[in-house]
């Protein structure tokens, strides 16, 4: 469907009732038919958790957003670099997301911000941003939204 628009640089599917992302078989994997893509808006949809192993070979993804589906409960490996080696942000807010489970890999990748607002990690009880030398002292300033967090 997409393959005429293989120079695309930005695909916003925002609102547009998506329940799953899936392939049809025997067809090309479509990351390697947008392999301009940078920004890949997903938002307002109605896609599950498995959306986030299924969205892999981006290349030159740099803005993905997921906020606003039904992205619920716990949430497995996250490999940013599977995603984009050039992923900059990845928007998870306004999802059911009670927890995280797994790796976060991201040896390479570029990420800057993993955004999560108003997802459900009111029982988050630790925080690790070690090996994050570029922070510095731009932690986080209000952490209310953690009432568990130790």
């Amino acid at each position: 469907v997409l393959l005429p628009f293989q120079d695309i640089q930005e695909l916003h599917l925002s609102r547009n009732g998506i329940f799953a992302w899936t392939e049809a078989e025997g067809s090309m994997k479509l990351s390697s038919s947008l392999t301009k893509l940078e920004t890949l808006d997903l938002s307002n949809n109605y896609l599950s958790s498995n959306i986030i192993q299924q969205l892999t070979g981006f290349h030159s993804l740099r803005n993905l957003s997921l906020s606003k589906n039904q992205i619920e409960g716990h949430v497995q490996q996250i490999d940013f670099d599977a995603i984009s080696r050039s992923l900059k942000e990845l928007d998870l807010s306004y999802n059911d997301i009670s927890s995280f489970a797994g790796e976060y890999t991201a040896k390479t990748s570029e990420t800057k911000a993993v955004k999560l607002s108003t997802t459900y990690l009111r029982k988050l009880e630790l925080l690790d941003l070690s090996g994050n030398a570029e922070l510095g002292n731009k932690i986080i300033p209000n952490v209310s939204w953690l009432p568990s967090l130790k």
